[in-house]
């Protein structure tokens, strides 16, 4: 993606004209933004493959009101989020009935 795609979607999120914004694992390793302005809700469908990821995109609603950072994950993810919340945690959250999590920082 050429960085002017990547200016023009970001102004038509910051503008509030587009309310789905999709950032890709590979899309934040090449350019790591710092924060996206406007960004409110964010949506994890799937966890970093590198666990320095997720607190640098999960930064990405710092300034923002009221944020909320969503990560759903099934069973098969295990491995993945054992990287990010540790081994007993992770078999806690996956072989648990409850069907959320919360973690405040």
């Amino acid at each position: 993606m050429a960085k002017k795609d990547i200016f023009s979607a970001r102004r038509l999120f910051t503008e509030g004209k587009r309310k789905i914004m999709l950032c890709t694992e590979r899309a934040h390793f090449y350019h790591r933004f710092k924060n996206i302005r406007g960004v409110k809700n964010l949506i994890m469908y799937s966890h970093p493959e590198r666990k320095e990821f997720y607190p640098e995109i999960a930064n990405l609603l710092d300034g923002s009101e009221n944020p909320l950072c969503t990560a759903l994950f099934s069973r098969l993810d295990r491995s993945r989020l054992e990287r990010i919340v540790g081994t007993t945690w992770a078999n806690r959250m996956v072989f648990s009935t409850k069907p959320v999590f919360v973690f405040c920082y």
